[in-house]
């Protein structure tokens, strides 16, 4: 807060590299903002400042294998070096929600705006597989059942957490479904409320369950949640990569996105109007199932 610098207006996503540094996105500035892992403002990556900013409010960040990709509001996806020089650039015909890149290079995207939800790219644009299709075809409906986020597991498998309600996908990465899972502990989820007019939905009052999902040390899923209930509240819930679940690290407050530093260090981002990022350190998580933490 002491730093202008850090005075961020809408930070909407986060990544973090192996050194710990956190990456930042803003989306009205339309930059990256790079912190050391002290918390302390580093630089900025195309920070933008007219009209020819190669930035137009971007609200998807991801990084791998060294470099950065960002999503804007014209659905082009940025490739950028760890410098933030601009690599190349390709786009898309979809509303892109969330993207994620495997170990080979590949780009994966998630959107509700065609009768698939998932698509794979190569670095130059081409789309290679379109898989995990719609359940629903009415396109207010698809702004519910089809948003959520994506990770990439270390064997390229894709895993895919809806937002409503709480469930995670695991696909292979040719687009196999393998199964889904979820915590089922007691919880209420209370569904959104949809308006419809003459048979035709006008309007949804949509309550949000699932918001993250990262891939941690041992191939453990981790998922930023809200939730209700005896057991509910603002958790990241863990499970092996079998789908079994492990236990929940419980936060005090209403964060929206979620990075990992390390195997032990998890940056995550307020929503406004606070807009903060804080960062958590996990003293200790017990052993379950053979997996060591």
């Amino acid at each position: 807060k002491a730093d202008r610098r850090l005075d961020f207006y809408k930070p909407i996503d986060l990544a973090a590299d192996s050194n710990g540094s956190a990456f930042v996105l803003d989306h009205s500035h339309g930059l990256i903002v790079e912190l050391t892992p002290q918390g302390n403002f580093k630089r900025f990556i195309y920070l933008r400042q007219d009209s020819e900013s190669p930035f137009q409010y971007p609200h998807v960040l991801a990084f791998a294998n060294n470099q950065f990709y960002v999503v804007d509001e014209t659905q082009t996806v940025f490739i950028l070096d760890y410098k933030g020089k601009r690599i190349r650039r390709f786009k898309t015909n979809y509303d892109i929600y969330d993207l994620a890149v495997d170990r080979t290079g590949f780009v994966y995207v998630l959107t509700p705006a065609d009768s698939f939800r998932l698509h794979k790219f190569t670095t130059k644009g081409v789309e290679t597989l379109a898989f995990s299709p719609q359940e629903e075809k009415e396109n207010e409906l698809w702004k519910i059942f089809a948003r959520g986020r994506i990770a990439i597991g270390p064997d390229n498998s894709i895993y895919y957490s809806l937002e409503y309600p709480y469930k995670i996908y695991k696909y292979s990465s040719d687009g196999k479904p393998l199964f889904g899972f979820g915590r089922d502990l007691g919880i209420v989820l209370t569904p959104p409320t949809i308006y419809r007019q003459k048979g035709k939905i006008i309007s949804v009052n949509r309550q949000q369950y699932s918001y993250d999902i990262k891939i941690g040390t041992n191939n453990v899923i981790m998922n930023l949640t809200k939730t209700r209930g005896s057991h509910g509240g603002d958790a990241i819930d863990l499970f092996s990569d079998k789908g079994q679940y492990l236990q929940s690290l419980y936060l005090a407050r209403n964060y929206r996105r979620f990075a990992l530093a390390d195997s032990n260090d998890i940056i995550l981002q307020l929503p406004r109007p606070i807009n903060t990022v804080e960062r958590y350190k996990i003293e200790k998580m017990r052993i379950a199932h053979n997996i060591h933490f």
